[in-house]
């Protein structure tokens, strides 16, 4: 049987609830409270929205199919109101939504740039070599310059990780579509369980650290956008020492964890950002990162190789070339991360001690095999 909390529990129950709902749940039932319990106990927690609900920006309830605001802006503009630009973007923006169960995740104009990108991008290339090459020489010193442009404005962006999940997903289609039927089975059966191994270690590694709570990418920003420009303090025993009393606002806590600049988020063994999958790189998810860029490196040199195959054997320049010299483009980048991780744990340390040490100009530990072999059990078993 329900029954209401005590009166000394209704302050506690409406946080939880409201907790709840900035979360997109709801909570169904409230059980009744043991003797020596002092808190409410909830349970049969389940979605409070179907897939194509919403909370907009205005903290509304909102349904895709509702064009309300899209209406008003009409009417506005029919009434010769002043409509601000930037209110109608914004609106626009918080509209673009991938359906989900428990509601719709927001993709916002910049994930949805990246999945218009990549199929405009394909079907120049597809036009001939040069076309490629064109695309080749400009695509990836942009991307690159926006990457680094947001790493150093310290701001998350939509933009990469959709331009990863959209990667994946047309990739591994065009490849099914195109060149599937014309390579042995066994050979697709290899490319698409390395596939789907880096797709579960990515989903791993986006797994909160432990002792953390994220909150949402706007509150991330803002407490990332007060702190000072240094991406973190480190996270050694020496060099929080050398930091302890000197830098109250210093990003460090006595467990020595390090709070990245770009999420907010308590890391221990921080090493780096990832831009790509919007996730901080540390102890707790090191090794399924490394696992899922070794897999992916196989998974896509193995379709790069079939694709180049079908390539020559139809003699014409096609999709399945430019699936050949994408996966060339994507494997030196993987190989290249893949090198400095092997050559940060030979030294034994993170990717971000190696930044602050030089900083800092202070020696960075030599290479050693020991060490090495160290790190990668580490990282394998980890």
């Amino acid at each position: 049987m329900w029954r209401r909390p005590p009166n000394n529990l209704d302050v506690e129950l409406c946080v939880a609830c409201m907790q709840a709902r900035v979360r997109g749940l709801s909570l169904s039932r409230v059980g009744a409270m043991s003797d020596g319990d002092d808190k409410p106990t909830f349970y049969d927690v389940e979605p409070a929205f179907c897939c194509c609900e919403f909370i907009d920006r205005h903290g509304q309830r909102a349904h895709l199919s509702d064009a309300g605001a899209c209406d008003r802006v009409i009417n506005a503009l029919l009434g010769c109101e002043a409509v601000a630009l930037a209110n109608w973007w914004a609106d626009v923006d918080d509209r673009l939504r991938l359906p989900q169960y428990g509601g719709a995740v927001h993709v916002g104009l910049e994930g949805f740039m990246a999945a218009l990108l990549l199929p405009i991008l394909a079907n120049i290339a597809a036009h001939g070599p040069w076309h490629a090459l064109a695309v080749v020489l400009i695509v990836p010193p942009a991307v690159i310059l926006l990457h680094l442009r947001s790493v150093r404005m310290r701001r998350r962006s939509r933009f990469f990780p959709s331009w990863t999940a959209c990667s994946f997903v047309y990739g591994n289609l065009a490849f099914t579509i195109l060149v599937g039927e014309h390579v042995h089975f066994g050979l697709w059966v290899a490319c698409a369980a390395l596939q789907l191994a880096a797709a579960s270690c990515a989903s791993t590694t986006r797994t909160p650290p432990p002792g953390n709570s994220y909150s949402t990418c706007a509150e991330a920003d803002a407490a990332a956008d007060e702190e000072s420009g240094e991406d973190a303090v480190s996270s050694t025993a020496t060099l929080v020492a050398e930091q302890g009393a000197a830098a109250p606002e210093s990003r460090v806590r006595a467990d020595g964890a390090v709070r990245c600049a770009m999420s907010g988020v308590w890391v221990v063994g921080y090493d780096h950002y990832c831009i790509w999958l919007d996730t901080c790189i540390g102890a707790h998810n090191l090794g399924v990162f490394a696992r899922g860029c070794l897999a992916l490196t196989g998974g896509v040199a193995l379709q790069g190789v079939l694709c180049a195959r079908r390539a020559r054997a139809r003699h014409v320049w096609g999709a399945e070339a430019v699936l050949a010299l994408y996966a060339v483009v994507l494997v030196a980048g993987l190989l290249a991360l893949l090198t400095g991780l092997a050559i940060n744990l030979s030294r034994g340390v993170t990717a971000y001690e190696v930044r602050l040490r030089r900083r800092r100009s202070q020696p960075v530990p030599p290479m050693r095999c020991g060490t090495l072999a160290t790190g990668l059990w580490r990282v394998c078993v980890s």
